[in-house]
């Protein structure tokens, strides 16, 4: 059986599995049950195991943190490439995807060519 768990993960023991722990050592106990620190697996949840909706606010929280920052991230991204076009493809058709410089009509479809 292999389970997913390295030191430093976060777990959650507890009599209703809802505190915090750090994995810091593994071992067995007397029957050879596998343990994190010092308590046997089998009572412990593994937080990132879980659904988003169940694990703790804190974590939760730096989740929400670093898809801020991914998102903010990629909104950069996309006005870097919006202002960095290319002349020759300074205008498109919003029907086909039609690009040219020239603008104009579209000659795949018709209609009016845009500027980006």
């Amino acid at each position: 059986m292999n389970i997913d768990l390295k030191i430093g993960d976060i777990i959650l023991g507890g009599r209703f599995k809802n505190h915090r722990m750090e994995a810091k050592d593994f071992g067995t106990d007397e029957l050879g049950q596998p343990t994190v620190n010092g308590r046997k697996l089998l009572t412990v949840r593994i937080e990132k195991a879980m659904p988003i909706d169940q694990q703790s606010r804190k974590t939760r929280e730096k989740l929400m943190k670093k898809e801020a920052v991914l998102k903010e991230l990629s909104r950069a991204v996309g006005r870097m490439k919006k202002t960095a076009g290319s002349p020759s493809d300074a205008y498109y058709c919003p029907k086909c995807d039609y690009t040219n410089n020239s603008g104009g009509i579209c000659p795949k479809c018709g209609a009016k060519m845009v500027k980006r």
